[in-house]
């Protein structure tokens, strides 16, 4: 290094200790104008000398690394466990208040069952509710579930047989489940039942004793029409989805309205017992 250069670093270190050195306001100004022109180097110089030379206390071994990872993979599919029933029940509270707003619209008397258990061969076919004869069910009992955004009560299927606190019920796609039917905005009627299908399908119904040559389309409506107690009329039953013109008479394939996959409750219409008299005492002689 030539002497000028000596000469020229000995002014810049003096001026260094003069700026930083010396109190007076236009000295203040300098040493802040300074400072903020190598904050930026100063905070990029002590990061990476924090990286370099790590602490103590924050450095790990790969098996504590190792234990650390396996405990947060437990806690995540713990929380996921959580969130998932969190999930659940809300989706159940939102069903239930669904039903709760649609027994207290109903004139008639709904006792609210929860399904227990299906037939494992026959899942579509019957199933087994919590409610039985000392809750108010009875033999032949419909059951119903309000469907849609409307709320429209929908057929299930009845009661075969009340227990004490129990009750077996046929689904409508079971074979012995007949509801009488009629076709909505048509005078067509006919006999709804179920239809045998394997396992692997899907349930459908057939409304058979149709008119020969009945204009019916897909997509219309079938609603129950049967006035007596046992299935009030106007309840929706399925919609057509094939038609079948025959020689004496035709039939129609229907979907039901109801989804049997997703049918975790269900609401059974509570019928008055019918009354017995006792024969009338015979006339003395």
């Amino acid at each position: 290094m030539n002497r000028l250069n000596l000469i020229a670093l000995a002014v810049f270190t003096g001026l260094l200790v003069w700026v930083f050195t010396f109190d007076s306001p236009k000295t203040r100004l300098i040493q802040t104008r300074v400072n903020a022109a190598f904050a930026s180097f100063k905070r990029s110089g002590a990061e990476v000398q924090g990286a370099l030379s790590g602490n103590a206390d924050v450095q790990k071994s790969p098996a504590q690394l190792l234990s650390e990872n396996e405990r947060l993979t437990i806690e995540n599919a713990e929380l996921r466990v959580y969130k998932s029933r969190v999930d659940q029940l809300q989706s159940e509270v939102s069903r239930l208040d669904y039903l709760l707003g649609f027994v207290k619209r109903q004139d008639t008397a709904l006792i609210p069952a929860r399904i227990l258990a299906r037939k494992t061969a026959a899942w579509y076919r019957q199933a087994t509710i919590d409610k039985g004869r000392n809750q108010g069910v009875l033999d032949g009992s419909p059951i119903v579930i309000p469907t849609g955004t409307d709320g429209r009560p929908a057929l299930v299927g009845r009661v075969a047989r009340a227990d004490a606190n129990e009750a077996e019920i046929l689904f409508i796609t079971d074979e012995l489940c007949k509801v009488a039917a009629r076709i909505e905005g048509s005078g067509d009627r006919g006999l709804l039942e179920g239809m045998r299908v394997s396992a692997a399908r899907r349930p459908e119904l057939r409304l058979r004793y149709l008119p020969r040559n009945a204009a019916i389309k897909q997509g219309q409506k079938v609603l129950s029409h049967d006035s007596t107690n046992r299935f009030p009329p106007d309840i929706l039953l399925g919609t057509v989805i094939d038609f079948r013109d025959g020689d004496a008479s035709s039939e129609a394939i229907v979907e039901p309205a109801v989804n049997l996959d997703d049918l975790p409750y269900v609401l059974v219409m509570q019928l008055v017992p019918e009354e017995t008299h006792a024969p009338p005492a015979a006339a003395p002689k």
